[in-house]
This record gives structure tokens, sequence and C-alpha cells, in this order.
């Protein structure tokens, strides 16, 4: 397992984000590049599936440095998936994204542009066709800033395919910052998110166990993908990701697979992200 590989800065369309992003984007790399890697010959056809692909770089609040994010890195792995794609609902990072995939020409990349949502049907039709003689695996990466802007219902329909799915948990920096506005009888911004209409009734009982809001809602967001048959990952191996200097949590990266093994990737990217720790396949 190389390291996460390194860019520079261009013209393009590029965003900022936090330094906590970092490690967000090392375990993506890393568990592309081991599921890739490995999955090669066992599988006809491996794609990776990326429903907020932004501009494929971004620089780190308050320093110059620019580093690839998810839809370039997954480019960038060592042995390259069959198909990409990549869904992006903004026109800036899509057109940002666009000129800077022609680095690889050689991958085979379908952009989709729009709200992952409201275009789950192309997200599908978008996949190799599975059938006798192939079979199609993929690793979708999930990375909303806000709960309103993934549905569970896109994600169900994706897991119809055999999908291995890395879910960002935005119960930080949004659920817990709105979490009074959400539960506003009106509003189904979470019943959306979680597919789940007396999600209300849950949050309370497990708040009355004296439960964070964050482990409550990821909690019961992994219960709804255990309904779909993912029985590895969740809660127990999910990464907490912190503000640095007040320790406050921002949200919580979780791996979903249906096979034991896509589990085991899943720990083994986590050691992988550790300076300290060997990279066992």
């Amino acid at each position: 397992m190389g390291d996460v590989p390194g860019t520079i800065a261009d013209s393009l369309y590029t965003p900022v984000v936090g330094p906590w992003a970092d490690r967000k984007y090392r375990l993506l790399y890393y568990y592309a590049d081991l599921f890739s890697t490995s999955m090669k010959g066992k599988w006809d056809k491996r794609v990776y599936v990326d429903l907020f692909a932004c501009a494929g770089k971004a620089r780190i609040r308050g320093t110059s440095r620019v580093v690839l994010t998810s839809s370039l890195l997954a480019l960038s792995v060592s042995v390259p998936f069959d198909r990409y794609i990549l869904c992006e609902s903004q026109p800036d990072p899509m057109d940002a994204l666009r000129e800077r995939i022609k680095s690889f020409p050689e991958r085979d990349v379908r952009l989709v542009f729009g709200d992952c949502n409201e275009n789950t049907e192309r997200l599908i039709s978008a996949f190799p066709a599975h059938g006798p003689g192939t079979k199609v695996l993929a690793f979708c990466f999930v990375d909303p800033c806000r709960i309103r802007q993934i549905q569970f219902e896109t994600i169900r329909r994706l897991s119809e395919r055999f999908v291995d799915f890395l879910i960002l948990l935005p119960t930080g920096m949004d659920v817990n910052r709105n979490l009074s506005a959400y539960t506003r009888p009106n509003n189904g911004l979470m019943q959306n998110f979680l597919g789940h209409a007396n999600w209300r009734a849950d949050l309370r009982e497990r708040e009355s166990r004296a439960e964070s809001v964050d482990l409550a809602v990821s909690q019961m967001f992994e219960k709804r993908m255990r309904s779909l048959g993912y029985d590895y990952g969740g809660v127990s191996d999910s990464v907490p990701v912190r503000r640095p200097e007040n320790n406050l949590l921002l949200y919580r990266l979780m791996f979903f697979s249906r096979n034991a093994l896509g589990g085991t990737f899943w720990k083994n990217a986590r050691r992988g992200t550790d300076p300290q720790t060997s990279f066992d396949y």
C-alpha cells in the first residue's frame, strides 16, 4: 500500500476544507486501493461510485496546501477500478472535475450532473450490466455536508446491487447543531435521511438512556442499514472525526458491507491510516 498521492494547485475551482478532512481522504484512499486491488480477478467489473464527487481537489483552510479529494483519489489507486461513476450537483465543481479527470484518459468515467437523490436511476443505469458471466461489485462513497443532501431511499436503491458503502454521517456539524429544527413536527428531513417514520420516538427512547444525539442517530442509521443486510461495519467500526482545537465532534465515518471480507478490509484501512501501524492485507 503506497502513500496517499499528492497534487499541486491549478487554476480551476478549488473549494476550501478543514484540516480534519485529511483523515477522511486517507481512509477513503486506503480502502478504495485495497478494495480495487484485492477484488481484481474475483469480480468481472469493479465500480467506484461517488455521490458527492465535488471538484477533485481542495485547499486545506489556513494553508496553501492543495490535496486530492475523493473522486481523484479513487482515480489514482494503484489498480484502477473498471468504471467510475461520479455525481456532482453544483456546476463549478463539476466543471473543474470534468477538466481534471482528463489527466486520467485511460479510465472509464461516467459523470452524472445533478442531485444524487433525483438521479438515482441514472446512477444505476451507469453500472455495467450484471448477469451471467459478468459479476459487478461496487464501492460507494457518500459524503454529504448536511443530512438534507442524502436520502435513505437513494442508498436503498443502490444497495439492490452488490455495493459496499463508506458514508459520512454529519452528526456533529449538522444534526447536533440543528436538532431543534429537525425535530419539529413538519420537518421531514430526518425521516428522509433515516427512511424511518418513527425516528422521533426512537430518539426519545435512546436519549432516555443518556445516549448522545450523535450516538443515537448513528445507531438508528446502522439499524436501517442492517435491515438491508449490511452485517459488517457500523457504529463499533466507525471513525469519529473531531475538530482538533476543541475536540468537538464533526462527523462520523461509517462503513457497511454484506461480506465479512469487506469488514476486514475496512479494519485494515483504519489501521493503515496510522503511520505507526503496518498495513496488513
